[in-house]
């Protein structure tokens, strides 16, 4: 007669454990492609938020503008230049008077909005991840104390996506 058999033998656990674990790392992998795919989706996200804010409330304050009354880098002043300069501050003149001026300036890869003289300082944070900033004039051959339209660039980025924006906008005033 035969005896009950108790359990499982070496061979059945191993093989259940070999097939335990190649389907724990599919599901695995599977899990590390869609968290990496969820993070660069929200990194890119971010930065299309961060540009089209930055850009949309640059361009409704520049439509406001007259003209330019300060555009620099570092202390280098561009207001004489043509063509697409990389800036650091950039003031537009929206009024009679030398208070009234929109002021965009941008360190530490944000960039800061105030309403003041083109000389002071702004400081109320807009947006960050910013790179680098270019502005050109329109059309390309005019300097920048007298044109009425510029080119907008900004170059954002986080961890190691970029994303590069323009817009072109013009000086209603």
């Amino acid at each position: 007669m035969l005896k009950n058999k108790n359990g499982f033998t070496l061979i059945e656990i191993l093989i259940v454990i070999g097939l335990s674990s190649i389907i724990i790392s599919l599901i695995m992998s599977f899990f590390m492609v869609n968290i990496k795919n969820y993070e660069n989706i929200s990194v890119e996200t971010e930065l299309q938020f961060q540009s089209q804010y930055i850009l949309n409330f640059m361009a409704n304050k520049i439509l406001q503008s007259s003209y330019i009354e300060l555009i620099k880098d570092s202390t280098v002043s561009h207001m004489y230049h043509t063509g697409s300069q990389k800036i650091t501050k950039i003031a537009f003149r929206y009024g009679d008077s030398s208070i009234e001026c929109f002021i965009f300036e941008f360190r530490n890869n944000k960039i800061y909005y105030g309403n003041n003289y083109s000389t002071s300082t702004a400081n109320i944070e807009l947006g960050a991840y910013i790179k680098e900033i270019y502005v050109e004039p329109v059309p390309n051959s005019t300097v920048f104390k007298n044109t009425k339209a510029i080119k907008l660039k900004l170059i954002l980025q986080k961890n190691n996506e970029l994303l590069q924006v323009e817009q072109t906008i013009f000086m209603r005033n």
